[in-house]
């Protein structure tokens, strides 16, 4: 039990990596908020904590988003009294080679990629 008593913010909680480890951090005593795009994917890490006996809140956006995560981040303090962990798993990978991928594309994975990895922390 590891994280007792501590709060862990996982961004692309919906699935994946994000999801194991929000589940992982639970199954360690953390509160966890799970922040993804989907609603439905987030309360759905959420309800796997819940089933490993944990508590999780879940949290919709971008993490590009400075208001949305700012929003995330001050409901996830007020919800458990502090935040000790951010774990900025949020990403994009590239489908298509660099020379194949078109701007609106590559700005995409470089706004969940860069830009989100700078917002979040």
């Amino acid at each position: 039990m590891r994280f007792t008593e501590k709060t862990v913010f996982v961004t692309g909680a919906g699935s994946g990596i994000g999801r194991a480890a929000a589940v992982a951090f639970a199954a360690e005593g953390a509160r966890v908020a799970c922040y993804d795009l989907s609603p439905d994917t987030a309360a759905e890490t959420v309800r796997q904590v819940g089933a490993a006996g944990g508590s999780a809140l879940p949290f919709t956006g971008d993490v590009a988003d400075s208001a949305a995560v700012q929003a995330a981040l001050g409901a996830t303090v007020e919800s458990f009294g502090v935040l000790d962990v951010l774990f900025n798993n949020a990403g994009i990978a590239a489908r298509e080679r660099v020379t194949e991928q078109d701007e609106d594309g590559w700005d995409r994975i470089l706004r969940a990629n860069l830009r989100g990895v700078y917002v979040c922390s």
